[in-house]
């Protein structure tokens, strides 16, 4: 059976300068991680300490990975754009990018299942960071403001089936046993009749 398990950082350090406030990026609360960016700038902040580790159990299968996030510009004109990445070790994935900003607050959703062959120590603790940052390309000076960064990861544990297959397959000899002593109880009736 797969399971979704979606995850809050609890720490972050600077990446492209750092936002300012960036634990308010840290919970889905309306209190928000901020960065104005120059003409052609990018400011952002990199999250860890998601959790997965107690969470996806040794032996999983990762089924997805999405990078979620709450945000919002204050102007819609000229480029703005979301961007984010992953980190594994060191090593950073190409920016996923959402250029449709909104003056309200907006849910984006990165699923970056394709980007790699994914496995549960990919998403441990020591292992896997996720940055969001703002990016301005002309026009005049605007805010970026961060509610929230989350990951979902979907996962299947295999063990899981194969103990309900056993536990399935105890009942049905228990109940073949049970059958057995049945029909053997009838016998010994119909004789003695």
């Amino acid at each position: 059976m797969a399971t979704t398990s979606t995850q809050f950082p609890t720490t972050n350090a600077v990446y492209l300068t750092g936002l300012t406030n960036p634990n308010n990026a840290q919970a889905d609360d309306n209190v928000y991680a901020t960065c104005s960016p120059a003409n052609a700038g990018e400011i952002g902040t990199e999250y860890g300490t998601f959790g997965f580790d107690s969470i996806i159990p040794s032996g999983a299968t990762i089924n997805t990975v999405k990078i979620i996030v709450g945000w919002f510009t204050s102007s819609t004109s000229n480029t703005n754009e979301l961007r984010s990445t992953y980190n594994i070790s060191g090593s950073r994935s190409a920016n996923q990018v959402d250029s449709v900003p909104q003056t309200t607050e907006k849910t984006t959703t990165f699923d970056v299942t394709s980007l790699r062959s994914w496995t549960r120590t990919d998403l441990l603790n020591a292992n896997f960071k996720a940055t969001i940052s703002g990016y301005r390309s002309g026009g005049s000076s605007r805010t970026f403001s961060f509610d929230y960064i989350k990951v979902e990861v979907n996962w299947t544990l295999l063990v899981s089936r194969t103990w309900n297959l056993r536990q399935d397959l105890k009942k049905l000899i228990s109940q073949t046993w049970n059958l057995r002593q049945d029909l053997s109880k009838y016998i010994s009736r119909a004789w003695t009749l």
